[in-house]
């Protein structure tokens, strides 16, 4: 037996995943160093300082690309939830 008394409806739909549960491990992995030259000279020294800044670089992105995604996937979901909520009826009838 159906009750019509305004009970709220049942909502089978599950919920979406969380932003940050769509975010690849990986990116949150420690970035590895530079490989340390075993001949100690200084143009090796130099070619690995500069291979250590471009880990650092790569480090840098990973962790910006995490912010910015979960900063645009909770934006997106305000924008949908805003989009789906009822407005309030005007006495009922606008």
């Amino acid at each position: 037996m159906l009750c019509a008394c305004g009970a709220k409806q049942l909502n089978l739909t599950p919920p979406a995943p969380t932003c940050l549960s769509l975010i690849a491990k990986t990116l949150g992995a420690p970035t590895p160093s530079a490989p340390i030259p075993p001949v100690r000279t200084a143009g090796s020294l130099a070619a690995f300082a500069d291979a250590q800044t471009g880990q650092l670089d790569l480090a840098n992105d990973d962790k910006e690309a995490i912010f910015r995604f979960e900063a645009e996937c909770r934006a997106r979901d305000a924008a949908m939830r805003a989009a789906l909520t009822r407005r309030k009826r005007f006495l009922g009838i606008f």
